[in-house]
Parts: C-alpha cells; sequence; structure tokens
C-alpha cells in the first residue's frame, strides 16, 4: 500500500465586501458578489484521486491554528477522475459569505475537509480585484471624506444679504450651535438640553470582544448588566446554543437565579445557581422534543441535573426522593350490600357504623355469604351438672365438663383403657374392618416403634414377631414405607435372613419379573425401596443359578438401583461370561446412576488389560426420538449442572485422543451452543465479526462471536471488540487478545478487494500505511479495481 498523502491546491481566492453609503441619494447594489471561488484537489487514503461526489467541510478561521471557526459551511463537491474540484463558498446559504466577516480588516484563514478524512493545514486568504474595489469605498473620488465638509457661517450679515440679493436664491442654513457639556469617560452620552450632553445611566468597560455594557452600574459583570427593575414590552427568547446534527441535539441559553449564603467552615459567602434551560430528547428520530430542565451548582461547581423536569405536554418529572404529604389513592367509600355496614361517601368526613335495622333481640350473624339479621338463641337450660366419671358443670357461663381422670384410672380399669398410661391387654384383640384400614398406630418419640411385634418359640412350630397375611394375587401380607429422608419401609434384622420372603405365585402387578422373593417400594420421592447397609459384609447381595438376575432394580420416575458410597464402590459388578452389572430404562429414568457423596466417581468403568482391547464404558441407544428437554436417543448423556461443570470429559495422557466421534451418514460433532477451546490450540474459530459502516451511528460491528467471551457477550454486538474507523475504506478492529499469530479469514461484501493486515514487521502493507496495530488488532482496507478506497461491509474470522 502506498504511503497515504492528502493535497488541496487553491488556485483562486476571492473575497467580497459591501460598502454602505450613508448619503440621501439612492442606495445602490453592491458591486462585489458574496461568493468566493474556490478551486482545489482532494486525494482519498489510498494515495490515489477519489471521484464522484464527495462530502466537503469549507470553515473561516481568525487564527492560522486554534479558534473556534467565523463560519462554516457543508457542500456536495463534484470531484473528477483527477480529483479537482470547484465550488462558490456560500452557496449553500441565502445571504452568501457575511460581509462583516472582512470588514475589520484581519486576516482570514480558510480550512478544508474532506468527507472522513481530518482537516487539512489552512490557507491564507489574499486580497483580489474586488477587495481593491471595497478599499475605494472608503474614499469620495479617492480624497478623504474631511475634504468635503461645509465652510464655517459668514461673518458679516449684510454682506451675506446683499450677496443673496444679488444672486437671487436663499443663503444656506447655519450651521448648529456649538454643542457644550460634559461627560465621564465610558459613559454613552445624553443629550440634556438642545446642544449640551451629559452622562446617561449607560456605561462600556473593554472594547471589542471584551466589551461589556453596564445600566445602572460602571462595573458591569456580563456582555450587559443591568442594576434595577427590566420590562420586556415584547417576547423574550433564549435561543439555542447552536444547530442540532444527527449525533446531538443542541440545549438553550439558560436562565441561571444566583442566591449567596455564608458559609461558616470557608467563612465565606457562596454563590447558590439555579438553572434553567430547555434540552432536546429524541433528538434524530421522527418525534424530537425537549424537556425544561432545573439545574443547581454550590459555589465554582457547574449546576448539575436535579431530577426535576417539565415535558412538552406539561407532565412533570420529579427528582428522586420527591414526597408528598398526601399519596393514598382512596376516592371513596362504599358499603357493599351484606357488609353488615351503612354510611360511606366520597368527600368530606365519612361517618361508617353497623346495620341498625335488625329487630329486638336480633343480632348480625354470618350466614356463609353476607351479614344478616337472626334471633339469638331461645333454649330454656338453665344449668349442666356432672355425673359419673365426670367433672366440672355450671349454671351460668360458659360450661365446661372433663372425665374424671382419677375414677377411671382406678377404680373403672376394667371398663375403660386408661387414656394417659400404659394399658396392657392379657387375651387376644381382634379388630375387624371391611372397609379402609383396620388398624392404625403412630408414634412420634425418639425411637419410636409405630407397632412392635415379639414372639417367643416355645414349641416346634416357627414363631413370627409379625405375621401378616392377605387373601388374593395382588395382597400383600406386610406392607411398610416411609416417608422421611432417611426411613425404612420394612426392615428387618436377623440370625440367619433380617427378611426373608418366599414367593408362591406370580404377581398380576409385577408381572414382568414373575414371583417376587422381596419387592420393596417407597412412595416418597428421595426415600429407597430396599436399603441394604453393612459394616463390612455385602448389603445386598443378589446371586442367580439358572440364568436370571440377581438383583433388578426398577424406576418409574427414580432409580431402580442406587450405589452411593463416600470411599468405597456404590455399586460393584462382576462378571466372567456375561454382564457385571445391567441397567434398564423403561420410563425415562435410570438404567444404572451412580452417586460418589465425596469427590471420587459416581460410576468408574475399566476395560481391557494394558496390551488388550477393552472398553470402560459400552453405551448404546436404538431409541428414533427424542426426550422433552432436547436431548435425544444417545448413547451417552453427559450433563453438568454447575459453571465450572463438563458435560463429558475426555481425556488421554498419552499421545492418543481425547475424545473421538464418529459418523456414516450424520456429524461427527454438533454443538447446539457455542464451542470454545484452548487459545494455544486449533480447530476451532476464535472470532467472527461482520462490519456494516452504513448504520444509523456510523461504521459498526453488528454480527459477532467472540469464543474467548462469557455469558451474553460471547454472541451480542460488539462482542467485547473494539472498531475505529480512520478514513474511506480503512477500519481497525480490535479483538482484545493476540491475533497476529493466527490465521485471518476476510471477506468483502460489494468491493473489488480487502486487504487484512496484523502487526508484522516485515508486512509492507502496514509499515508504509502510517497506521500500526498491535498484536491484538486487525487493519483493513477495501478498494476498487481501479485503487479507490470505498466503504464496504466485511466480515472478518479469526482461527
Amino acid at each position: 500500500m502506498k504511503k497515504r498523502t492528502l493535497g488541496i491546491l487553491c488556485v483562486l481566492i476571492a473575497c467580497s465586501g459591501v460598502a454602505l453609503a450613508q448619503t440621501q441619494s439612492p442606495a445602490k447594489t453592491s458591486v462585489v458578489p458574496n461568493l468566493l471561488t474556490f478551486s482545489g484537489t482532494a486525494s482519498g487514503v489510498s494515495l490515489k484521486p477519489t471521484s464522484g461526489m464527495v462530502g466537503i467541510t469549507f470553515a473561516l478561521y481568525k487564527d492560522q491554528q486554534g479558534s473556534a471557526p467565523l463560519w462554516l459551511e457543508t457542500q456536495s463537491v463534484a470531484v473528477d477522475k483527477s480529483g479537482h474540484y470547484s465550488v462558490s463558498l456560500g452557496a449553500t446559504k441565502a445571504e452568501g459569505l457575511p460581509a462583516d466577516i472582512f470588514t475589520s480588516g484581519e486576516a482570514k484563514w480558510l480550512g478544508v475537509q474532506v468527507e472522513g478524512q481530518a482537516e487539512q493545514p489552512r490557507i491564507l486568504l489574499l486580497s483580489v480585484p474586488y477587495a481593491l474595489k471595497a478599499a475605494d469605498a472608503e474614499t469620495v473620488g479617492g480624497l478623504p471624506p474631511s475634504a468635503f465638509v461645509l465652510a464655517g457661517p459668514v461673518s458679516s450679515g449684510s454682506s451675506a444679504a446683499s450677496d443673496a440679493g444679488s444672486s437671487g436664491t436663499a443663503p444656506s442654513a447655519p450651521p448648529p450651535a456649538a454643542i457644550t457639556g460634559t461627560g465621564t469617560a465610558n459613559f454613552v452620552p445624553l443629550f440634556t438640553g438642545a446642544s449640551t450632553i451629559g452622562n446617561s445611566v449607560l456605561f462600556q468597560s473593554g472594547t471589542g470582544a471584551t466589551a461589556k455594557i453596564g445600566v445602572n452600574t460602571s462595573t458591569p459583570a456580563a456582555t450587559l448588566d443591568v442594576k434595577g427593575a427590566a420590562n420586556v414590552q415584547g417576547l423574550l427568547t433564549s435561543p439555542a446554543a447552536g444547530t442540532a446534527t444527527t449525533t446531538a441535539g443542541k440545549p438553550s441559553q439558560a436562565h441561571n437565579f444566583v442566591a449567596s449564603s455564608f458559609s461558616s467552615s470557608t467563612s465565606a459567602a457562596v454563590n447558590q445557581t439555579f438553572l434553567w434551560k430547555a434540552e432536546p430528547v429524541r433528538n434524530n428520530t421522527a418525534t424530537p422534543s425537549a424537556t425544561l430542565n432545573l439545574l443547581f451548582g454550590s459555589g465554582t461547581t457547574a449546576p448539575a441535573e436535579t431530577g426535576l423536569k417539565l415535558s412538552s405536554n406539561g407532565l412533570f418529572t420529579f427528582a428522586t426522593g420527591q414526597t408528598f404529604p398526601g399519596t393514598g389513592t382512596i376516592t371513596g367509600i362504599t358499603t357493599a350490600s351484606g357488609s353488615g355496614l351503612s354510611g360511606g361517601g366520597t368527600i368530606g368526613n365519612l361517618t361508617m357504623s353497623l346495620l341498625k335495622t335488625c329487630a329486638t333481640k336480633q343480632v348480625l350473624q354470618w350466614n356463609g355469604t353476607a351479614w344478616v339479621c337472626a334471633t339469638s338463641g331461645t333454649g330454656t337450660i338453665t344449668g349442666v351438672t356432672a355425673g359419673t366419671d365426670l367433672t366440672g358443670g355450671g349454671t351460668s357461663g360458659n360450661i365446661t365438663l372433663n372425665l374424671n381422670a382419677t375414677a377411671l384410672q382406678s377404680a373403672n380399669d376394667v371398663r375403660y383403657a386408661r387414656l394417659a398410661a400404659a394399658n396392657l391387654f392379657t387375651q387376644p384383640q381382634t379388630i375387624s374392618s371391611t372397609a379402609g384400614t383396620g388398624l392404625t398406630v403412630s408414634s412420634s418419640s425418639a425411637t419410636a416403634r409405630a407397632l412392635y411385634g415379639h414372639a417367643s418359640n416355645t414349641g416346634s412350630g416357627p414363631a413370627f414377631g409379625v405375621l401378616g397375611g392377605a387373601e388374593g394375587v395382588d395382597g400383600v401380607g406386610v406392607w411398610g414405607y416411609s416417608n422421611g429422608s432417611g426411613g425404612y419401609g420394612v426392615q428387618g434384622k436377623g440370625a440367619t435372613n433380617g427378611i426373608l420372603g418366599w414367593p408362591v405365585t406370580n404377581s398380576s402387578i409385577w408381572n414382568t419379573y414373575g414371583s417376587v422373593g422381596v419387592h420393596g417400594d417407597n412412595g416418597a420421592p428421595g426415600g429407597y425401596g430396599v436399603l441394604g447397609t453393612v459394616d463390612q459384609g455385602v448389603a445386598v447381595m443378589g446371586i442367580t443359578t439358572g440364568g436370571g438376575n440377581g438383583v433388578v432394580g426398577s424406576g418409574v420416575n427414580g432409580s431402580g438401583v442406587v450405589g452411593a458410597s463416600s470411599s468405597g464402590a456404590g455399586v460393584s459388578g462382576s462378571s466372567s461370561t456375561s454382564t457385571g452389572v445391567t441397567g434398564q430404562n423403561s420410563a425415562g429414568s435410570y438404567g444404572v446412576y451412580g452417586y460418589n457423596g465425596s469427590q471420587g466417581y459416581g460410576m468408574y468403568a475399566q476395560g481391557g488389560a494394558n496390551q488388550g482391547y477393552g472398553v470402560g464404558i459400552w453405551a448404546e441407544s436404538f431409541g428414533q426420538s427424542h426426550f422433552p428437554n432436547g436431548q435425544g436417543s444417545d448413547g451417552v448423556d453427559g450433563i453438568a449442572n454447575s459453571v465450572n461443570g463438563t458435560g463429558v470429559v475426555g481425556i488421554n495422557r498419552t499421545s492418543g485422543v481425547g475424545v473421538a466421534a464418529l459418523s456414516n451418514g450424520g456429524f461427527a460433532f454438533q454443538s447446539i451452543g457455542d464451542a470454545t477451546q484452548s487459545r494455544d490450540s486449533g480447530g476451532w474459530a476464535k472470532a467472527m465479526v461482520f462490519v456494516d459502516p452504513f448504520t444509523p451511528s456510523g461504521t459498526a460491528i453488528t454480527r459477532c462471536y467472540n469464543a474467548l467471551a462469557t455469558g451474553a457477550a460471547v454472541h451480542t454486538p460488539p462482542c467485547g471488540f473494539g472498531i475505529a474507523h480512520y478514513a474511506l475504506g480503512v477500519d481497525l478492529i480490535d479483538f482484545g487478545f493476540q491475533v497476529n499469530d493466527r490465521f485471518i479469514s476476510a471477506t468483502h461484501f460489494n468491493a473489488d478487494s480487502i486487504i487484512a493486515c496484523v502487526s508484522d514487521p516485515n508486512n509492507v502493507c502496514v509499515s508504509a500505511g502510517g497506521i500500526f496495530p498491535n498484536a491484538n488488532q486487525v487493519l483493513t482496507l477495501t478498494y476498487y479495481s481501479n485503487g479507490n478506497t470505498t466503504d464496504t461491509a466485511f466480515w472478518l474470522i479469526v482461527f
């Protein structure tokens, strides 16, 4: 890329002035046009001339450097293939160039700024023939105005009369009398008589840009300082501070209200300034508007927004913390039918009372839907006397009766079971029920036993602590369940068998499994159907000799078999020819579920010898559908529920493959979400951006992907990236991480070529460009085949 230069050649500069004649003759049209012709050359950033229509801003300054422009305008200029153009400055203004810009005689400098570039060095404006004509306007026929002052009055009245009579014309009017009076420097004079002057109330200090006018004060503190009341008989306007643009609106000039408060900490008076001004809202929209805002500042602190403002439709926005004495929203009180109340209203002091329409000896009674009048009780009972085995009674007030516990627990043991003590029944008790539960027993002590059965064998037959029998194919002899998180449905302990299950016939409910020796079912979530615990032996052992299953766990929404371990193995399965552990899933749950409460593994699988072939875990699925949560019928599902967890981790300690994927017709890998990797590894895209130069706010990143970001920043523009638009077709993208050691792919949208450069001392396009990216940046250049740069959308991918 050639080194970029910008050049402007001034070939003709013409200034104009307007002379105003103060004579009684009719005004003449100025012979000096209020336009200025200017020609130059515009070059683009690629060092090749641009062509077509280009936006150029022209500005006039009083200094060669710095200062604000005295006048400026922007024109859409036609540029030929060689970059030359010619314009008439002032052509976009109805009045052209303001004539008073050149009347002071001071030098003026012209600044030129091509769209998308910095302003070029300013050019000094020189005089041309029209300017000489403007200078001639200061003379009359080449003589100074003083040469045409009238002569003094004639001293002899008779001579004047004779001359007048001889000539036949009236004599000239005598000059006014000499002006007399006194005045003070810097006061604007005031005629105190026909030919006398004195001081007015107007005082001027300074001159030019520093001039200040005081009314009733000789020490004006502002351009206009009025001491006393002022009456404006007309519209008082505070104009805008400037003209709004697409990027920013302009507020109004402000109105200050200043108070003075004494500060005890500084022992000095401190100004307290309130400021009202109109401020723009919704700039560059279809419905622009403004608000009237209140600002405040103390001392030398610039006034800042208080939060109080008035919208264009008269609605107030109050400052944070604003409170009002009455914040309730009640507008009236209505007593509905059936409420039992009367009164209410919507204004003034309101009175409410209970309904007063009930008859004598009636009361308000709730009938389930409303308060109604009801007759009070009319019974004839006058007292209650406690009978046998009861205590209490009375003849008035609230009557209380109680059982006579002393009598019941002594003399009457034969007739009644004791309520507050244990009872001993020496004879068999029979409870018969034809509906529901025959006997319900509950206990709530620390070592509670809801039902305890103990039997001593005194003969040759078996003794049963608890014997439960049920008729029917699906009857249950003993059913135990626990709703506690750590309870047991049935717990058995014995010298030989803790629990012995011996089926006789197959169950119609569990017919898939045939006859069931022990069936454990826990209806509470998180419980266990069968729990086996042991100190050193085997908690649960399943042995089969006929080709069946030693242990089978089946769960509809829970787990068929759960193995939990803090240091050992949760579930251990061993097989010589078949399967060590088989997990079968029939309803969306888990065939095998391994859980480790410490830092080990919920399930650990190891396959093959050091030199042989083996598979740690073989998972295979033949399902054709998928789970409601979006997971398919997968061989392996790895799910992590923490931000630092990983669904599936494949680790190879040697030089093999951590995770391998193979597909005979689909995808070997599929990423539903974002994909990431370590920065020093290859294979995935590190970053992707789409740059659009035509957004309302200018060149911007509108689509992107950042593999090193987290959360929404991964794909929400600008994804943590930065972009700088230097000139037409020249952009610098900052990724925030090193990219000059990566592979870069750039694709333009509507140009002929695009160049992407990174930090490299041997890269000519960077070293000669004048813009030097660092290791985190990529410099792009889009241009046409003729070498002209152009703004166009483009893609950029970092691998």
